[in-house]
């Protein structure tokens, strides 16, 4: 049974789905997904066409719009020329140097 008081009327304050720290991971992710097309001198477009996707599809994951599961991450990797243990590791390197 529902009661109908101001407790249970009002909508819950919202908080952040997520902690600073995976926020901040998150952001250190995209940054270096950017970063290392852009070091390959690699357009969007560019990066698109070679993993089958719209440039629109590709930009999501970019923003962050969009989800990157491990098996479009290596895809992704070897259309921009890294190894998914060098993305690995640039990405833990950046990611201890934001926590110091």
């Amino acid at each position: 049974m529902y009661v109908n008081t101001p407790v249970y009327s009002r909508p819950m304050a919202r908080t952040s789905a997520r902690p600073a720290r995976r926020q901040s991971d998150r952001r250190i992710l995209l940054d270096l997904i950017r970063g290392l097309r852009e070091k390959a001198k690699l357009l969007q477009s560019d990066v698109a066409a070679r993993l089958g996707i719209t440039q629109s599809h590709y930009s999501k994951y970019e923003r962050g719009d969009r989800r990157i599961d491990l098996l479009d991450l290596l895809d992704l990797c070897d259309a921009i020329g890294v190894s998914l243990e060098d993305f690995v590791r640039q990405f833990q390197e950046r990611r201890r140097r934001a926590r110091i």
